[in-house]
């Protein structure tokens, strides 16, 4: 799932920044701001902006195809070749159980010179199919248990590493968004908090009402 969910980042990188342009383009279309030169300049250097995150979100998509898409692939192509070695694992398990009611079936027939023979040579071949199961299973038990302690030191550099090109890629978005803010703040900025001069008009009035005088 890491590299399906590290190729869907990359594209919704992508949306963001299309929904940047297509909103650029609308207001670079607005009269009023046509007219507006602080304005205009602000739009140039958003689309500036818009054409380095372009070249950067197609730096980072080919960097994290290789810090992140490639490993994660590699591992999980490791996951065909253990399923087969489970179900070689069970094929051997089955034989060693056939093996092994063959056996018994066999004790239980009367201890006659051709009964003993076959006996014998079931025995051996259960001895056989014991052994090549019992082998199969210690490699493959080894087989997992390496995989499974690995498996989180394999992947840990291809997380840091995507955490260190979404740290570049946000760090560049913010200092390009840092600079275009520059052109868009207004010379009277609105009161962040409205609440104060409601407050403020509300207690002159409350003096006004104080100071009436009652006839």
């Amino acid at each position: 799932m890491l590299h399906k969910d590290s190729k869907a980042l990359a594209e919704r990188d992508a949306e963001v920044l299309k929904a940047q342009k297509k909103l650029v383009h609308d207001l670079d279309a607005r009269p009023p701001i046509q007219e507006d030169k602080t304005l205009t300049e602000g739009l140039r250097e958003w689309k500036e902006h818009i054409k380095q995150q372009e070249d950067l979100l197609a730096t980072t998509a080919s960097d994290m195809n290789k810090v992140m898409v490639e490993p994660v692939k590699k591992l999980i192509n490791v996951f065909p070749a253990i399923q087969t070695a489970i179900r070689k694992r069970n094929h051997l398990l089955n034989e060693y159980d056939k093996c092994q009611q063959k056996v018994d079936k066999q004790k239980k027939k009367e201890r006659t010179g051709p009964n003993l023979v076959k006996l014998d040579t079931l025995q051996k071949a259960l001895n056989n199919a014991k052994e090549e199961f019992e082998s199969e299973n210690t490699a493959l038990c080894k087989k997992m248990s390496d995989l499974y302690e690995q498996r989180t030191q394999y992947i840990l550099p291809s997380v840091h590493a995507l955490i260190n090109l979404q740290t570049r890629q946000l760090g560049e978005t913010y200092r390009a968004c840092v600079e275009i803010e520059k052109h868009f703040k207004s010379p009277n900025p609105i009161n962040p908090n409205p609440t104060d001069r409601h407050t403020l008009t509300d207690k002159n009035r409350f003096q006004e009402f104080k100071a009436l005088s009652i006839v």
